[in-house]
């Protein structure tokens, strides 16, 4: 037969063969896994890179085998054209990333933003690391206690942020293990060692696999509730990833949201004393990018403009604003008149209760203090002359850090000022008018006030400071925190949600309750595009977490007409009793929260929540790990018994399906094909001619295929069309032959002995 197509056979027959190395496949299935941990949408992608990358370096590990020392030599450079581009892929991902490598590998990926370049230096890394040890120890000096140590570095990498391995790697790894046991062991071939039936034997290896694999993942298991108190007080994973995290708040200035989702764990941050469920802010964000979906830090949110050297520290109080613009019109009957607020004259305003909460630190060192919703003053703290303020109201240890067992205790003003009629119309009345204008006019007020009394009025004096401060950040207010991006769809969302309200209260709550009403739906799981901003969330997803919402809030306020910025601190409200340290509250990792925080004229800066929260709409809980595993093994036992009987009914499903065909065959074709059938049965390779098959099909079986043998000669070689009764005489030919070698082979199979 024609040797080019031997030959091009061959090597098609030996390139294929080298893709479907048992050791190959392993090494993919390993690096995949690890790839999955940094972004699971590119799985096919990382998968595909994997099988070429250790294609090739297999190749180079072949040449390396036979030529030790250019092979040596090739091998040092291989490395060394890694490294180099590990160098540039690392060079280009920090590029306005403002991380740096270590830090993001080490800290946990749910928290961080993904950086194609970054994953792919280790992509290369992990890559020839992985291929070079797998292939060693397989091939070149099998080892089966380095092969378990390759083994586990999956587990490993997934580990260090406290995450579990996806079934189907679990699965996949395990049984790849399971095959290098056999392929590598057993049929390993030297001097000394002869494989025979090296199909039987991987056929049996297979076999194991499967049941196995099936076995250990049906069969019920336990439930183990293990106690890790020594293991975790020796080492914690979690502790020690929190830290990065905490390392990453530290020196990064923007956020993207990344740390609320696919939160696995949930580490205590700290316990708190106090009466009612609260809100701590400790990041304040004021410039929004659209191209990178992320919020940056201006200088109000991180310089320090008040630096206090001792406790307790005053903050703004709330209602403070609202009170010296009340006590201006009480003592200027014109100012009150020009701002309509005569009819207010004389009425009190309401002043909600003010309590008390405590907050400790378990362990986590912090840049910043938990600052309460309405916080008024910090009573105690260790930390108390190293501690600087912001104008968004954060409270930093301006020498480094907050000690890890820090207690903070705070006075608060409970959240009930807009419960007040008096208060609300009040507050409504002074956002009618020029409001810049008004400040300024209160504080030329209260500034003549001070001078008729020589100085000697201290509330007149106090709320002169407070309004002289409220006018000269207001400025900045309208400058920087008003900027929406000129979004036109989220100017007219603005303006449609806010129509016919007068308020930036009334207005405020409108933007809050948009999202309730509006089929919005909080989902830990979903993982934006690259390409998503605010506008994919507002306009078409209308899913995510707190970030989409809390970023969503602040862009429509804006568009409102109102200053608006974007936090970041926790939620407190899990109660838990602690004994030890008299708490009745935890926060944890799972209580980390973004949050907006809008300007309202006449009353200062107030958080709102537009989050449609788990109890509205719970993410869908997955089962665990042995649920899982179950489950897969019923479908891989399913796909063993459907691969079996196809196997096993191949022959005649191929066998028929020929007949079929042939019927709408021409006879020159149906020569052809039954040729090429008979070889395929008999297992006849292609450098014998067809006499020389027709002489091994009858020693095997003693069927007579010479009829077809003299007809494909006459038409291949010959060139001389074929009849349409001669496509009988080869039909026949072909199912005596066929028929033949099952007899043949029924024969061959023992009898069992009779009973006796």
């Amino acid at each position: 037969m024609n040797r080019t197509v031997e030959k091009r056979a061959s090597f098609a027959k030996k390139m294929l063969g080298k893709l479907v190395d048992p050791v190959l496949i392993y090494a993919v299935i390993s690096l995949t896994a690890i790839m999955y941990h940094f972004h699971d949408k590119l799985v096919v992608q990382y998968c595909g890179a994997s099988l070429v990358l250790g294609f090739l370096l297999f190749r180079l590990f072949d040449f390396i085998n036979v030529k030790r020392l250019i092979g040596g030599l090739c091998y040092v450079a291989a490395w060394g054209l890694t490294f180099m581009a590990v160098r540039e892929c690392i060079s280009i991902g920090s590029r306005d990333f403002g991380i740096g490598f270590a830090l993001w590998f080490f800290t946990p990926q749910s928290a961080m933003d993904y950086n194609q370049w970054y994953s792919n230096a280790i992509f290369l890394l992990f890559g020839v690391f992985m291929c070079s040890v797998i292939y060693y120890y397989t091939r070149i000096r099998y080892r089966l206690f380095m092969n378990f140590l390759v083994f586990i570095i999956p587990f490993l990498i997934y580990g260090k942020e406290y995450e579990k391995v996806p079934t189907i790697f679990t699965i996949l790894l395990a049984a790849g293990f399971i095959v290098l046991l056999f392929y590598c062991r057993q049929l390993g071939e030297d001097k000394k060692t002869i494989i025979v039936d090296r199909r039987g034997i991987i056929s049996s290896a297979a076999v194991f696999t499967v049941i196995f694999t099936v076995v250990s993942s049906v069969v019920p298991k336990p439930e183990v509730k293990e106690d890790r108190t020594g293991i975790e007080t020796m080492f914690s994973a979690d502790r020690f990833t929190d830290k990065l995290v905490a390392m990453l708040t530290g020196y990064r200035d923007t956020t993207g949201g990344a740390q609320f989702r696919r939160i696995n764990s949930e580490t205590i941050l700290f316990l708190a004393k106090a009466d009612e469920s609260l809100r701590f802010k400790t990041s304040t964000f004021s410039e929004y990018n659209y191209r990178n979906d992320s919020w940056t830090a201006d200088k109000p949110d991180s310089v320090y403009t008040e630096n206090y050297d001792t406790l307790p520290i005053e903050l703004p109080l709330t209602g403070e604003l609202t009170e010296a613009i009340m006590y201006a019109a009480e003592n200027d009957s014109e100012f009150a008149e020009e701002y309509g607020l005569t009819e207010f004259v004389g009425k009190e305003l309401f002043v909600p209760e003010r309590n008390e909460v405590t907050v400790i630190s378990t362990y986590q060192e912090g840049k910043s203090a938990p600052v309460p919703q309405f916080a008024e003053k910090l009573i105690s703290c260790s930390s108390e002359d190293e501690i600087s303020g912001t104008i968004t109201g954060l409270l930093f240890n301006r020498e480094g850090v907050f000690s890890p067992k820090e207690e903070y205790t705070f006075s608060y003003c409970t959240d009930k000022y807009f419960a007040s009629e008096v208060n609300r119309s009040f507050i409504e009345r002074l956002g009618e008018s020029d409001y810049y204008g008004m400040l300024r006019e209160a504080e030329q007020t209260l500034d003549t006030l001070n001078k008729e009394s020589g100085l000697s009025d201290e509330i007149a004096l106090k709320y002169h400071e407070i309004i002289e401060r409220e006018a000269d950040n207001y400025g900045d207010y309208v400058k920087k925190l008003m900027d929406y991006g000129n979004s036109e769809k989220i100017l007219k969302l603005a303006e449609e949600i806010t129509e016919g309200l007068s308020s930036d209260y009334d207005k405020a709550r409108a933007i809050e309750q948009y999202f309730y009403l509006n089929d919005f739906v909080y989902d830990l799981n979903y993982v934006k595009s690259a390409m998503e901003n605010v506008e994919n969330f507002l306009f078409h997803t209308k899913r995510g977490v707190c970030y989409e919402y809390a970023t969503s809030m602040v862009l429509l306020a804006r568009a409102a007409g109102i200053p608006a910025r974007y936090c970041e601190g926790f939620n407190m409200s899990k109660k838990s009793i602690n004994e030890k340290y008299g708490t009745n509250y935890r926060i944890t990792t799972m209580d980390s929260h973004g949050f907006p925080e809008l300007y309202i004229e006449g009353f200062g800066w107030m958080s709102f929540e537009p989050t449609v929260t788990d109890s509205v709409a719970a993410p869908v809980k997955k089962g665990s790990a042995s649920q899982l595993l179950a489950r897969a093994g019923i479908m891989i036992l399913a796909a063993a018994v459907f691969a079996l009987v196809f196997i096993l009914a191949y022959p005649w499903l191929r066998h028929r399906f020929f007949l079929i065909l042939s019927r709408k065959r021409t006879p020159d074709k149906t020569a052809a094909a039954a040729m090429h059938m008979i070889c395929s049965i008999y297992g006849i390779t292609a450098v014998n001619t067809s006499e020389e098959a027709s002489a091994i099909v009858k020693k095997r079986s003693g069927a007579d295929i010479s009829e077809l043998v003299r007809l494909f000669d006459k038409s291949v070689y010959g060139g001389i069309e074929l009849m349409e009764a001669e496509k009988e005489i080869i039909i026949r030919d072909y199912v005596n032959a066929y028929n033949a070698l099952r007899e043949k082979k029924k024969e061959k199979k023992p009898k069992r002995p009779d009973a006796a």
